[in-house]
C-alpha cells in the first residue's frame, strides 16, 4: 500500500550522517546508536526512524488520507534545497531560506513520536476532566445545570465549542490531529527569534538523534521551580538543530545571526562547544542518537559545567 512506512526523522535530512568511508557498492549508512546500551549498528537511513501510517488520516469513508505526508515532504525538500545549495556554501539566507528552516524545524519538533509523548498527558487529562463533566451533567438537575451556566457562561464571539469526541480523536492520533496547527503556530513565535548557522571542522561533528530540535535555557537552574524549563519568553533560550556533522542551527535572543565559524576561537574552545551541543541532543533523544562515524565520545553522555 502506497506511503506505509512513514519516517518521522527523514531519510533526506539522515543522509548527511551517512559514514563517508561506507564500502564501495554498499547502501549508505549511519551509526545509530542506543543511549541507554551504547550499542552501535550501522544501519541504512531508509530503514529506521520510521512508523506505519503515521501521518495518515483516516477518512470517514475509510479511505487514507496522506496530504500531511505530502505535505512534510514540500518541507522536506525545502530543507534539503536550503542545506545543500545555501548552507553548504556558506550564503547569505533570504526570506524564503530563512521561511524554510523555521517550518522544517517546526515540524521536526512536533512530528516525531517523542512530541505526542510530550503532548499526550495534557489531552489525556483534558479528556478525563470533559468525560466527568459530561457524566455530571447526566444526572445534574436543571438548577445545578443554571448554576454552573452562570459561573462560567460561554462566550459565542471567543469560544469554540469542544466536544469530548474531538477531544478523543486528538488523544487516539496526536500527530495527525495536531501537527498541522502546531507547525503553524510554532513557525510564527520563531519568526521573532535570532538565527545563526553555526560551523565546526572538527570530526565526527554535530550529531543528531530521533529527537533533534533541542529547547533549552542556559540560565534555567537559577530560576525557582517550576519556572526553570526552557520557553520563549526567557531571554536566553536556545533552540538547535543540527543540521549536518558540519552545521548546526541556532535560534536565539542573544542577537547571534548568520555564519559563526567556531574554529576561529581555537581548537579546544570549539571542541566544547561541539561537545556541548552534542550532549544537548543526546540528553533530549528518545531512544537513538546519529553520528556518521563508529565514534563515541564521553563528553556526549556527562552533563558539562555551567
Amino acid at each position: 500500500m502506497k506511503h506505509k512506512k512513514q519516517h518521522f526523522i527523514p531519510q533526506s535530512y539522515l543522509s548527511a550522517w551517512t559514514d563517508p568511508e561506507t564500502p564501495s557498492g554498499q547502501e549508505p549508512y549511519v551509526w545509530l546508536v542506543n543511549k541507554k546500551s551504547l550499542e552501535l549498528r550501522n544501519r541504512a537511513p531508509k530503514n529506521i526512524m520510521f512508523e506505519r501510517d503515521l501521518y495518515t488520516i483516516e477518512t470517514e469513508e475509510g479511505d487514507r488520507d496522506l496530504s500531511l505526508e505530502e505535505g512534510l515532504s514540500v518541507l522536506e525538500g525545502e530543507f534539503v534545497r536550503v542545506r545543500d545549495r545555501v548552507i553548504s556554501s556558506r550564503l547569505p539566507l533570504n526570506s524564503a531560506d530563512r521561511l524554510a528552516l523555521l517550518a522544517y524545524v517546526s515540524a521536526m519538533h512536533s512530528r516525531t513520536p517523542a512530541s505526542s509523548d510530550r503532548l499526550s498527558p495534557f489531552w489525556e487529562e483534558l479528556l478525563a476532566k470533559m468525560k466527568a463533566m459530561s457524566a455530571w451533567a447526566g444526572t445534574a438537575s436543571p438548577e445545578q445545570l443554571q448554576r454552573a451556566a452562570r459561573v462560567a457562561p460561554p462566550d459565542p464571539e471567543r469560544s469554540h465549542i469542544v466536544t469530548v469526541e474531538e477531544i478523543q480523536s486528538i488523544v487516539e492520533s496526536p500527530i495527525p490531529s495536531l501537527l498541522a496547527p502546531s507547525i503553524t503556530a510554532e513557525m510564527e513565535a520563531l519568526s521573532v527569534l535570532d538565527l545563526a548557522i553555526v560551523e565546526t571542522t572538527t570530526s565526527p561533528g554535530f550529531v543528531t538523534s530521533d529527537n533533534p530540535v533541542v529547547w533549552f535555557d542556559p540560565e534555567g537552574h537559577r530560576r525557582q521551580w517550576p519556572h526553570q524549563g526552557p520557553a520563549l519568553i526567557y531571554p536566553a533560550i536556545e533552540i538547535s538543530m543540527p543540521v549536518s556533522t558540519r552545521y548546526s542551527l541556532l535560534l536565539n535572543r542573544q542577537g547571534a545571526n548568520g555564519y559563526i565559524k567556531l574554529s576561529k576561537s581555537g581548537p579546544l574552545a570549539e571542541a566544547e562547544v561541539v561537545n556541548r551541543a552534542n550532549w544537548r541532543v543526546q540528553a533530549t533523544a528518545s531512544e537513538f542518537l546519529v553520528v556518521s562515524r563508529r565514534v563515541l565520545l564521553w563528553e556526549w553522555f556527562y552533563a558539562p559545567p555551567n
